[in-house]
């Protein structure tokens, strides 16, 4: 039996961003969904049931913090990768410290950023097998 297709979920504002990671990631097997506000990002959320959210740091709507804690409510096994072209130390180690289970910084590989979804899914998906919840 094939394994279901994985939904991404990207919350960008450049759809130049959006449009990259999609054609990319759909190529590798995924489903993708694009939002370009924080806000309508929370909604495709709920409505897809994402298996990891691809999420910029700096959205003019909503904080990156409140974006991703709307996230975790619904399911916090639910990965978040920051995206951000000005990282900081600080920012960085907030956002690693709340929960952000990494970060790709702007530009970026597409290599990269595939090596660091793999990354994030598989420790989601040991996450939720040591609670029971496949």
């Amino acid at each position: 039996m094939e394994k279901a297709k994985q939904t991404i979920l990207i919350i960008d504002d450049e759809q130049s961003i959006i449009d990259m990671l999609s054609e990319y990631l759909s190529q590798e097997g995924f489903h993708v969904v694009g939002a370009k506000s924080g806000g309508e990002g929370l909604d495709r959320f709920k409505d897809e049931k994402a298996d990891l959210v691809l999420l910029d740091k700096n959205l003019p709507d909503m904080s990156f913090d409140k974006i991703a804690k709307g996230i975790w409510e619904n399911d916090p096994y639910t990965p978040v990768v920051i995206i951000t072209a000005y990282p900081s130390r600080e920012s960085l180690k907030e956002a690693l410290d709340m929960g952000v289970s990494h970060y790709l910084e702007k530009p970026f590989e597409l290599d990269r950023a595939m090596n660091v979804i793999e990354r994030a899914l598989h420790q989601s998906e040991l996450l939720r097998e040591g609670e029971g919840k496949h």
